[in-house]
C-alpha cells in the first residue's frame, strides 16, 4: 500500500506462516474482510515471541502500508513503558499493523488516539459493554484492562521510515495471573460468554481504517473529540507518572497534539506528552 491507502505494486495476498486450522487463518478472514487497504497482505502465525519485532524485521523487505500479522500465541509481546503482553493460544487477538505515514514523528501522537477509537468503535460494533479509554490508549471496562496498544516507530528522529502498531485485545480469557491484581479482564468475563474472534478482529481492522484515514484525511480534530467521548474521567482528579516523577491534577482535556492537560488546585494547567495514567476512583 501507499501512504494514502491505495494498493501498491508491493501488495501481497493473503497467506498463512503457520498452521491453517485456526478460525483466524487467512482463508478464513479474506473472505470477510470490508477494508480497502488495511489487511489485505494478511499473515497469520500459529506461535511468535512478538508480532511487532516479527513485523518490524518484514518490513525491512518492501511490505507493503497495511500488512497485518497476527499470532494465535505469542510469548514476549511488549506493552508501553516495558511491560510483557502474554497470549495464550486461542484466548486473544495480538496483531501487528505496518504503517508507513508522511509525519514527523514528532506529530504522532494524534495517530495513536486513532488507533484507540478504532480499537473501541470495532469492539463495540460487536459487544455492548461500557468502554473506557485511558490516556493515551488503554482500553477499560469496569476499571479493568481489556486491550492495549504499543505503537514503535522506526526512523531517523526526523523522518519516518515506518511504524508498527501492536494491538492485544483480551477475548476469551475466563481468568487471569494473580500477579495482576485484578487489573485485567476479557470480554467474555465482562458479557458472561465466549466471543468469536475473527468477528471481533473483522470489526476493529474496519474501525482502525476509518479512524486512521480520518486522522490523515482531517487532522486531530475530529480524533480528539471522539477520544474524549471514551473518556468519562476527564473533568476528575488523576495521577500520571512521568519520567520525572508523579504529576496530580484534574484531567482537563487534551491540546490538537494529543497531549494531557491537568489543573493544579491553583487553576495552573501543564501538559503532559507520556506517562502512565491512575485514575482515582471508579470509571
Amino acid at each position: 500500500m501507499t501512504s494514502n491507502g491505495v494498493p501498491g505494486r508491493d501488495a501481497a495476498p493473503n497467506r498463512s506462516a503457520g498452521s491453517t486450522g485456526s478460525d483466524l487463518a487467512p482463508e478464513h478472514i479474506a473472505r470477510q474482510l470490508k477494508t480497502r487497504w488495511l489487511g489485505r497482505d494478511y499473515r497469520f502465525y500459529s506461535s511468535l515471541d512478538s508480532t511487532n519485532s516479527k513485523l518490524s524485521a518484514l518490513a525491512t523487505q518492501g511490505f507493503a502500508e497495511g500488512a497485518v500479522l497476527l499470532a494465535d500465541e505469542q510469548h514476549r509481546g511488549r506493552g508501553r513503558l516495558g511491560r510483557t503482553w502474554i497470549a495464550a493460544t486461542g484466548e486473544s487477538l495480538t496483531f501487528s499493523i505496518l504503517l508507513k505515514p508522511t509525519c514527523a514523528p514528532a506529530e504522532m501522537a494524534p495517530l495513536a488516539l486513532a488507533v484507540a477509537v478504532g480499537v473501541a468503535v470495532g469492539i463495540g460494533e460487536v459487544v455492548d459493554l461500557p468502554l473506557v479509554l485511558k490516556w493515551p490508549n488503554d482500553l477499560l471496562c469496569d476499571g479493568k484492562k481489556l486491550a492495549g496498544i504499543l505503537i514503535e516507530t522506526s526512523g531517523d528522529g526526523k523522518n519516518l521510515r515506518h511504524l508498527i502498531v501492536g494491538v492485544g485485545i483480551n477475548v476469551n480469557q475466563s481468568a487471569f495471573p494473580e500477579e495482576l491484581g485484578g487489573q485485567a479482564s476479557s470480554l467474555r468475563l465482562a458479557t458472561g460468554k465466549n466471543q468469536s474472534r475473527p468477528e471481533i478482529l473483522l470489526a476493529v481492522l474496519r474501525g482502525l481504517e476509518k479512524w486512521i484515514d480520518l486522522w490523515r484525511g482531517l487532522g486531530s480534530a475530529p480524533i480528539i473529540d471522539a477520544w474524549l467521548k471514551y473518556a468519562p474521567w476527564v473533568g476528575e482528579e488523576i495521577e500520571v507518572k512521568t519520567s520525572t516523577g508523579i504529576e496530580c491534577g484534574v484531567a482537563v482535556g487534551l491540546n490538537p497534539t494529543g497531549a494531557l492537560i491537568l489543573e493544579d488546585g491553583l487553576g495552573h494547567r501543564r501538559e503532559i506528552h507520556s506517562g502512565d495514567v491512575t485514575l482515582i476512583g471508579s470509571v
